[in-house]
């Protein structure tokens, strides 16, 4: 049995953020990804933000630091 690669997508900012994270969800899905909602269970977690709003940047930061342990513990994970 085969188990699927599971992903996350956090998107911060405007439309065209959303928009542009559905179609990197749809190419994920065309791979064979999984959707997951909790990042803890993805094996690739994209993060899409817009630097030109602070707050989304500075709440990127944030997301990247709380997955930081579990790349050194999961080399594997994107």
């Amino acid at each position: 049995m085969t188990t699927s690669r599971k992903y996350h997508i956090t998107t911060f900012g405007c439309q065209m953020n959303k928009a542009d994270s559905e179609r990197m969800a749809g190419i994920l899905d065309d791979m064979g990804f999984l959707w997951s909602e909790d990042p803890n269970q993805a094996d690739v977690i994209l993060y899409n933000t817009c630097t030109i709003r602070d707050n989304a940047e500075q709440k990127v930061y944030s997301y990247l630091g709380r997955q930081a342990k579990r790349k050194q513990q999961d080399p594997n994970l994107m």
